[in-house]
This record gives structure tokens, sequence and C-alpha cells, in this order.
């Protein structure tokens, strides 16, 4: 057993997502042909204005962004529940952890907890000494696989267009409630194309951060 740490990566070139921003706005140029001249850098400014501002989102469906994920089995889940993108995942059909060994992922909140660790890491144990057997006893990978833990390592990339990349941080990330591993995986992911593409996405991060500054309902200013 192995315990590792969550992890989000964008796999689309950088290259290919610097462009976008120009392209979109060439895409855009189509409905709105007089909104003022293009130029080096009227790109960013026309897509925060009619992109975002003015929420005319379905342009951003011409560009797709993938990215590959590090997590457990809990967390995919939660992403594949997203029906707009496109995904390939790691097989544990096809998949022989025995030689290699499980790796899992631990909760914050039972790692930082001796008791619940010590529990946690019985019961992943158990479970993979379980699967070893099933797999010498002649059991498949497929069906050995049905005594390994919900917080086993899974891999898959996800492609989602622009907007729905969107739709994604809104709800994994900006929301409070959000389980903590999609929300941390969405959150590093959303910094990462920030520094990428900022008028499409820098307004999210932006809520993000005041969200952090103010998570605690206490010290939510007052309506005027």
């Amino acid at each position: 057993m192995e315990i590792i740490t969550p992890s989000a990566v964008i796999e689309t070139p950088e290259s290919h997502i610097e462009d976008y921003a120009r392209l979109l706005e060439r895409f855009g140029r189509t409905s709105h042909p007089t909104d003022g001249p293009i130029s080096d850098e009227s790109a960013s400014a026309f897509l925060r204005r009619y992109a975002i501002e003015l929420g005319h989102e379905s342009l951003l469906e011409h560009c797709v962004v993938s990215a590959r994920f590090i997590c457990d089995r809990s967390a995919s889940h939660q992403l594949v529940r997203h029906r707009l993108g496109s995904y390939t995942q790691e097989s544990q059909r096809v998949s022989d952890y025995s030689a290699s060994g499980i790796r899992v992922i631990c909760p914050p909140t039972i790692r930082q907890d001796a008791a619940r660790f010590t529990a946690w890491k019985d019961a992943v144990e158990r479970a993979e000494s379980a699967y070893r057997t099933l797999l010498a006893a002649g059991a498949p990978p497929e069906d050995a696989r049905a005594v390994l833990p919900n917080c086993t390592k899974t891999e898959l990339v996800a492609t989602f267009n622009l907007r729905q990349w969107r739709h994604v941080f809104i709800q994994r990330a900006l929301n409070p409630r959000a389980q903590w591993q999609i929300r941390e995986l969405m959150t590093d992911l959303l910094k990462q194309l920030v520094g990428l593409l900022p008028s499409v996405f820098g307004d999210l991060q932006q809520k993000i951060l005041y969200r952090l500054v103010f998570e605690d309902t206490k010290n939510i200013p007052a309506k005027d």
C-alpha cells in the first residue's frame, strides 16, 4: 500500500490554450463585427466583455481543454457526473495490483488524527490482503477488485469545452460544500488555466479568493 497525493495537470499544449483568446475573438466578431478594431490586445477585453460580463458563454464552446487527474474512486465518480465531457479512465478490470500494491488517498480528517488513521490504515491493508488472496486463488482482476476500498487511486483524462470547465469550477471549486478532494483538484486546475487564459477564467479565481476571505459567514460584509 502506498499513500499518494491527488493531482491535476493540463494535457492540452499551453501554446494552443494561449491562442484560444485570439481565436475566440475572431469567432465572436462574426456576431459582433463592429465591436471596435482587432489588435494584439483586443482579444482579452473582447472576451471579458462579451463572453463573461454579458454572459454569451456559448462562444466558449468552440475550444476545449484536456486535463489528467490522479484521484481516488470517490472523486472520479463525482467528476464523470458532468455529462458534457469526454473521459478516458484507468480500468480496474485489466489492472493487476498484486505486484505493485494498491495506491490510495487518505482524507485529511483521517490523516490528521492518529486513531482515525490507524483504523483507516488497518481497513485498507485488510482489503489489499483480501485482493491478493482472491487473485492467488484464481479470481480475475475484474472480480477481485470488488474488495478494493473507495480510496483506491485512479487516473483519468477529462476533456471539456471552456464553457463546461467554467460550470465545473463553479460547482466543484467555488462551492464551499464541495467534497474536499475534488475541490482541491479543481481549485488547482483553475489556477493553472487562469495563468494561460485569464480573460476566460480570471473572474472565477477572484470569486475563490473572496470565498477564502469571507468563508466564515460571520465575516461576510453586510449588504448595503
